[in-house]
Formats: C-alpha cells, structure tokens, sequence
C-alpha cells in the first residue's frame, strides 16, 4: 500500500526555491573562499579527541555508487552517472527520494512527458510497477543521492 500525504503546492514551491537558492549561494560562497573546492559540499561535523567539535571537509564519494545503511530499506546510495549515460525503462528498487547535487539529468515517463531535474531538486520515486521511465544524464553526467522510504502498511 502506498500512502500519500498532503503538501501544501506552494509551501513545497516555496521549499524547493529556498533549498535551491542555499544551494548556489553556498557554492558561490565556497568557490571565493576556496575556488579548488568541488562544487557541491560534503561536511562531517565530530568529536575530537580534545572533546570539541571539528569540521571535516570530505568531498564527494569517487565512486560511482556508494551505499551508507541507516535501516534496512532506508539506506542512502551516492550515485554518479556515466557521462551521457542513458538508462532504459526501469524501475526503482524501492520508493525513494533521489536529489540531484550536481549535473543535470532527465527523465522521461510512460506517458511521454519529460522533465529535466538540476541541483537540489527532488524526485519521488514511486513508480515500482507498470512500464517504469527512462533516465539519461545531460551535457556529461550528474550526481545523485537516494534515499529509501520503508513502506507504511
């Protein structure tokens, strides 16, 4: 069973254009502090052994896909895309929330409709049965972070 829940259309407007909005301040911010830093930041925040909190700079994982368990069906997956790679009519393994961090990517429906995701934009996955949809990567490839959504039933 899969539950909906009611947003409000334009409290999540208003929600993805902050989160975008943050998003190119922060880099513009990072590029003149330091303009070797990646575009998209990755930030550990711990305990040393001095007791304080520090700040680790780690940067985005290398590898094209990484997986970091919290739950079971609740694991987060880094992904990088080949550059203009195209994937077929699949399906999602499980729902999921998939974020594009850097690079553009598309994906197309069914029904033909298509629609072009950027940086901190969100995608619910839900589409688990039926024909799938169809992703490619746009000018070279993107970056991506997922995340699984336990079903509530």
């Amino acid at each position: 069973m899969v539950s909906t829940y009611p947003v409000n259309p334009l409290i999540l407007k208003i929600l993805i254009q902050t989160t975008r909005h943050r998003l190119y301040l922060r880099r513009r911010l990072s590029r003149r502090a330091n303009p070797n830093m990646e575009t998209t930041m990755l930030v550990r925040i711990y305990t040393g052994d001095d007791g304080q909190s520090h700040f680790e700079d780690i940067g985005m994982p290398s590898d094209d896909v990484l997986r970091v368990v919290t739950k079971p069906g609740e694991d987060l997956v880094f992904r990088r895309s080949a550059e203009n790679s195209f994937s077929d009519w699949h399906h999602p393994t499980r729902r999921q929330y998939l974020i594009v961090l850097e690079g553009q990517m598309e994906v197309i429906c069914g029904d033909g409709s298509t629609r072009q995701f950027q940086p901190g934009d969100v995608l619910l996955a839900e589409d688990m049965t039926g024909q799938g949809h169809q992703t490619r990567a746009i000018n070279g490839s993107y970056r991506s972070l997922s995340m699984g959504i336990p079903d509530l039933a």
